[in-house]
């Protein structure tokens, strides 16, 4: 497992942090997707892009 070149991805940083816990990120990455969805169904925009 060598590190790539580049910004890790936020999925990469959570499953790094958690020792590789693949799946608890999976589950995690996939609640984000889903708050970043109802955000944007609500009219709120993105919430990783408001700055």
């Amino acid at each position: 497992m060598g590190h790539r070149s580049g910004t890790l991805s936020i999925k990469d940083n959570i499953a790094h942090k958690r020792g590789g816990d693949e799946i608890l990120a999976n589950r995690i990455w996939r609640e984000h997707s889903e708050l970043e969805d109802a955000a944007l169904r609500h009219g709120q925009g993105s919430l990783l892009s408001a700055r």
